[in-house]
């Protein structure tokens, strides 16, 4: 039997979603219209509010499949939203201070 690999992707941010529709990925990522993804044949999405998990066989295709989903938003330096690992931390820059 085959060992499962899974990596887990993390939505930051007010209004990110994500939705399954039978093999597509939908996001609603704060830009005009909506992103669609089709899901590979060797890859099982579970979707928990703003949690993505991704299952499979082969961990080089799902750290693949991981890294193409996590370019559609990465987390930005100032506020840390966006797609992100699970347990990812991102280093905030300072705002600007005003005088």
């Amino acid at each position: 039997m085959a060992e499962k690999y899974s990596i887990s992707l993390e939505l930051q941010g007010v209004g990110y979603t994500v939705i399954k529709q039978s093999n597509f990925l939908t996001f609603n990522l704060g830009f005009s219209h909506k992103l669609n993804y089709k899901i590979p044949l060797f890859i099982e999405i579970y979707i928990k509010k703003k949690l993505i998990e991704i299952k499979g066989c082969n961990f080089q295709k799902i750290k693949e499949f991981s890294s193409i989903l996590r370019r559609y938003k990465s987390p930005e330096p100032y506020k840390g939203k966006g797609i992100r690992y699970q347990f990812e931390n991102i280093v905030l820059k300072e705002s600007k201070k005003s005088k």
